[in-house]
């Protein structure tokens, strides 16, 4: 006789880990750049899949697997093949966060993606030495952009 409990669910068996795999992470973190690339909510991929974007933040965070049925109507939404959200075999499952990606995740990250190409070499070293000098501690140095001298610490002031 099996024991189920009132959802129907079998129990966990103990001993048993219900822990998020690493293959459930990485699919949940394509997911979510999939869906931040095609300027998506989680409410709109929510609504579309017939889910609550509570659902979908379960999925993109791997707390909650995704079923292959499921998987399939994700790829279909976002135009990619279902083989796009699972690792390379070359690649290591938790090689700690994709900095690219994690840029892309963030507010305003797919925007100054996609203008940053449109700047000129001296536009992009610029706003690449602002960025380091607002993410750098105060006391730290800050190191040099492409080879130009280091421009002091954060929150210094030049004086001519």
């Amino acid at each position: 006789m099996s024991v189920t409990t009132s959802s129907g669910v079998a129990p966990a068996q103990p001993g048993c880990v219900q822990e998020a795999h690493d293959v459930d992470v990485f699919i949940g973190r394509q997911i979510k750049f999939a869906r931040i690339s095609r300027n998506m909510s989680q409410e709109k991929l929510g609504d579309r899949l017939g889910l609550t974007f509570q659902q979908i933040q379960k999925y993109e965070r791997g707390t909650n697997r995704v079923s292959g049925g499921r998987l399939f109507q994700i790829a279909v939404i976002m135009q990619k093949p279902v083989e796009w959200f699972f690792p390379d075999e070359q690649i290591a499952l938790d090689p700690g966060p994709d900095v690219v990606q994690q840029m892309l995740c963030m507010p305003y990250g797919l925007d100054v993606a996609r203008a940053f190409p449109r700047l000129g070499p001296k536009d992009c070293a610029t706003i690449a030495e602002l960025t380091q000098r607002l993410a750098t501690p105060a006391e730290a140095p800050i190191a040099p952009v492409n080879g130009a001298a280091p421009s002091g610490r954060r929150g210094a002031r030049q004086h001519a």
